[in-house]
């Protein structure tokens, strides 16, 4: 992996599972109770990796 992603990757995939939440409720692909606990797993995968770094 090149090093410009270095410590990124985690909070790309949870911009991604937030996008897809999203525009699956824009599009009628999910209900909103499925969106927002996709957002808040989604959030909680970035706030962890947050955690994790800080921690070390």
């Amino acid at each position: 992996m090149p090093e410009a992603l270095s410590g990124k990757r985690t909070y790309i995939i949870a911009a991604a599972t937030i996008a897809y939440a999203v525009l699956g409720y824009y599009t009628g692909n999910l209900d909103f109770n499925r969106a927002v606990e996709i957002v808040l797993n989604g959030a909680g995968l970035a706030a962890l990796r947050a955690g994790v770094a800080r921690a070390q």
